[in-house]
C-alpha cells in the first residue's frame, strides 16, 4: 500500500479518517500526467469529487488504489521530501 505522508486528511461522517490525493498526486502515482488523471476523472474510471464548479478534484487515496489494481497499475511510491 502507498502512503504519503503530504496528504490531507478529512474526517467522514462516520468518523473515519479519508486521504485526499490532488489531481497531481495522482498523476505521480499513475506515472502520467495531470491531464490524463483529469480524463480518466471526467470519464467516470477515477471516482473523484469538486466541492465547486471549476474546482480542483478531490481524489480519495483508496479510489486510487482500486483503480490501479482494477488496471493492472503499480503506482509509484512518492518521494521522501
Amino acid at each position: 500500500m502507498i502512503d504519503y505522508p503530504h496528504l490531507e486528511h478529512v474526517e467522514h461522517k462516520w468518523n473515519m479518517v479519508m486521504e485526499i490525493i490532488s489531481v497531481k498526486d495522482a498523476a505521480k502515482a499513475l506515472q502520467v500526467g495531470d491531464e490524463t488523471v483529469s480524463r480518466l476523472i471526467k470519464d467516470g474510471l477515477l471516482p473523484a469529487e469538486q466541492l465547486r464548479p471549476r474546482g480542483r478534484y478531490r481524489i480519495l487515496k483508496q479510489s486510487l488504489i482500486d483503480y490501479a489494481e482494477k488496471n493492472g497499475i503499480t503506482l509509484k511510491q512518492p518521494q521522501d521530501q
